[in-house]
């Protein structure tokens, strides 16, 4: 192996494992700060901080995690998510929201 394809590697090893301990660096800026998909609340690493304490934080599972009474694209914290879209033209003649 010659030295830049070395080089080379070990600087993909150096990316590779830091994105591996990334962790959510600020749960209310609507960012995924860590890059694994999961915005703010529904980012695990988030779970039970500030204003995530009683969130809805799995919006798939059909439970009712924050305990206010509505599992799921019932509770409006999970609403405009990409497991709960929101109606966004009421005048198509389109259930957009999936509801019915």
């Amino acid at each position: 192996m010659n030295p830049q394809s070395i080089g080379l590697s070990l600087l993909l090893m150096l990316c590779l494992s830091f994105s591996v301990f990334a962790q959510e660096t600020n749960c209310n800026n609507g960012i995924d700060d860590d890059g694994d998909g999961l915005v703010d609340c529904f980012d695990n690493d988030c779970i039970g901080i500030g204003t995530c304490l009683n969130v809805e934080s799995n919006c798939t599972d059909g439970l009712d995690n924050d305990g206010d009474g509505l599992p799921d694209c019932l509770d409006s914290d999970c609403k405009g998510t990409s497991f709960c879209p929101v109606e966004t033209n009421c005048n198509n003649g389109i259930d957009d929201d999936g509801d019915g």
